[in-house]
């Protein structure tokens, strides 16, 4: 079990993201189911926050508007044979992780030390590449596409079955 903060794609990128990954149908061998698909914007490790710290967690995040996500491309993920749709790296986002950040030392939880030293690439893991002799470099495709981001969700996932099962425990909304 793994507890971490992301948003959810809309409908709009989840149609120009499908229409990319069919350049990738000579290679894509597996694909994540599109109702599983977000972006990860703090991995809280494997743990579940206390009530309180809950609490502190899911307050509204102010911003003077709701930003808008732009979908940059599709392309060979920075985790080995993954397929990434990867979403432009922006100063709103930059903050709101950091405030997450401050929020979780706040509550007294730790995260795990890799969290905080790794460069954030933010990014919707869409499925599972196969590259061979044939496939030595796999191109990039521009995904022209943008959605608004009114919340966050903090999930629970338990990936013990032969599955992964996420499930939401509570919204974290972007508030103006």
């Amino acid at each position: 079990m793994s507890t971490f903060i992301a948003f959810t794609i809309p409908k709009n990128a989840i149609v120009a993201i499908r229409e990319g990954m069919r350049s990738y149908q000579d290679i894509l061998t597996t694909s994540v189911p599109q109702e599983k698909w977000h972006c990860t914007m703090l991995f809280l490790g494997n743990t579940e926050l206390s009530s309180d710290a809950q609490a502190l967690v899911i307050q509204p995040i102010r911003q003077s508007f709701h930003p808008v996500v732009p979908v940059l491309s599709l392309g060979q993920g920075k985790v080995h044979e993954q397929l990434w749709a990867y979403i432009q790296v922006q100063p709103f986002l930059t903050n709101i992780r950091q405030e997450l950040i401050s929020r979780i030392h706040e509550a007294g939880q730790a995260l795990p030390g890799p969290e905080i030293s790794r460069e954030f690439v933010p990014h919707i893991h869409i499925g599972k590449i196969q590259t061979n002799s044939q496939h030595i470099a796999v191109p990039d495709i521009p995904i022209k596409t943008t959605f608004s981001l009114s919340e966050l969700v903090l999930f629970k996932s338990d990936s013990q079955s032969s599955s992964t099962h996420y499930e939401q425990l509570a919204i974290i909304p972007i508030t103006p």
